[in-house]
């Protein structure tokens, strides 16, 4: 299950890269920017600011399951008509699902960008590793083709995922050639209490990968992990890897998905982060000792 599919990206990973984003995650992290990516099933959003109340997709639902813009998700069968319908883009369904073969055609449209700029895919999410089947296949058959891969991940995979990923190409070669994991706390205790799961799992993949082209991503969120003893904690890791930091800035653009799902947003009154304090945060980690990435 794909949430979505997003081409010419530049900072998920080298070059100019295709980045599709898996639907599923074992994480409910407060602030996340991407809710439709959290359920691994098929969605739909209502975004009511866009609503003209026209009623056309009413109308057209042909099982009855829309009035006035309120969706009955009990009747609703995710058909699309009321998607193609609506002329204010006010509704979209979130997740379509593609065979790896029909996944790998739609990626190679992009081959000239990978080839010329030292890009590739990157798969992303949700969690991809999730759904380890279908990821394994569409990497072998990228593998095939010689396209750089990339793996964004909160790190949560086991050892035998880890293992096949680095291993599982032809002739034991790696599926993956780039390695972003989060690290969204570096205390066990606060990050079992926020995110309800322990560390240890993501600190014990970081040492494991700390020999492959493997970058430490930090989503800084304020309230959570963005105190100078986290920072400092979490650049020393890096440090004694000898891998590059990255700090995300936290934003809260994703607010407009919560209202069309109907879920509540609990950073929705947390401002986004200024580049300013971003950059502070950066500083206290390379007088740390991390080499961080702008």
């Amino acid at each position: 299950m794909i949430d979505h599919i997003q081409r010419y990206c530049v900072h998920d990973g080298r070059g100019i890269r295709t980045t599709v984003f898996f639907k599923g995650c074992q994480l409910r992290c407060p602030w996340c920017a991407n809710p439709e990516s959290l359920s691994g099933k098929q969605q739909i959003g209502h975004f009511a600011h866009k609503c003209t109340g026209c009623g056309t997709c009413d109308a057209v639902c042909p099982n009855q399951a829309i009035h006035h813009g309120s969706i009955d998700t009990g009747i609703c069968t995710l058909c699309g008509v009321c998607v193609y319908h609506c002329m204010q883009e006010a509704l979209q369904i979130y997740g379509r699902e593609h065979t790896p073969e029909e996944l790998l055609e739609i990626l190679l449209k992009d081959r000239a960008f990978y080839d010329r700029s030292g890009g590739g895919v990157t798969f992303s999410g949700g969690e991809a590793t999730l759904q380890q089947t279908y990821l394994f296949r569409i990497l072998s058959l990228l593998k095939a083709q010689g396209i750089h891969t990339a793996l964004e991940s909160n790190g949560l995979f086991d050892e035998s995922c880890r293992c096949r990923l680095l291993t599982g190409g032809a002739e034991g070669s790696a599926l993956i050639d780039q390695f972003l994991i989060d690290l969204k706390h570096s205390d066990d205790e606060r990050h079992r209490r926020v995110l309800g799961v322990s560390n240890k799992q993501v600190l014990e993949n970081l040492d494991c990968l700390q020999d492959t082209d493997l970058t430490i991503r930090v989503p800084v969120i304020p309230g959570f992990n963005d105190d100078q003893k986290n920072l400092e904690q979490t650049a020393r890791i890096a440090a004694r890897l000898r891998v590059p930091l990255e700090l995300l800035k936290y934003h809260n653009l994703g607010a407009g998905k919560y209202q069309a799902l109907h879920m509540t947003y609990k950073y929705a009154a947390v401002p986004s982060m200024s580049e300013e304090t971003l950059e502070e945060k950066r500083q206290i980690c390379r007088n740390a000792g991390a080499r961080v990435l702008m």
